[in-house]
């Protein structure tokens, strides 16, 4: 539980994994699990050194060092994470009675 309380410092906590996962394979773990076979993964614009555009950033790791020294540590890696979060997705969406995406 958290309450903002004004006038009163507020500590910042990242939380996240101690790896990373490239676009790409989230890309290809999104078409699989909604079934998009034969979708094509278009890459534009791309930079010689492996950024999509101009301001992009390669890789994206949180500093998670103060959570862990706090006794926090992470219980899944990235690519458990996007696997995880993609299948809640879909959960979801049969709990409310939406047609899955690979119709939409």
């Amino acid at each position: 539980t958290c309450a903002f309380q004004p006038n009163r410092p507020v500590e910042v906590i990242n939380v996240g994994s101690e790896d990373t996962i490239d676009v790409l394979s989230i890309a290809k773990i999104v078409l699989e699990t909604f079934k998009r076979r034969g979708t094509d993964i278009i890459r534009k614009n791309r930079h010689k050194d492996g950024r999509g555009w101009k301001g992009d950033v390669k890789t994206m790791r949180l500093d998670i060092q103060k959570a862990k020294s706090k006794g926090w540590k992470p219980s899944m890696s990235s690519l458990q994470a996007v696997i995880r979060s993609v299948n809640e997705i879909v959960a979801e969406r049969i709990v409310r009675h939406e047609p899955p995406l690979s119709s939409v």
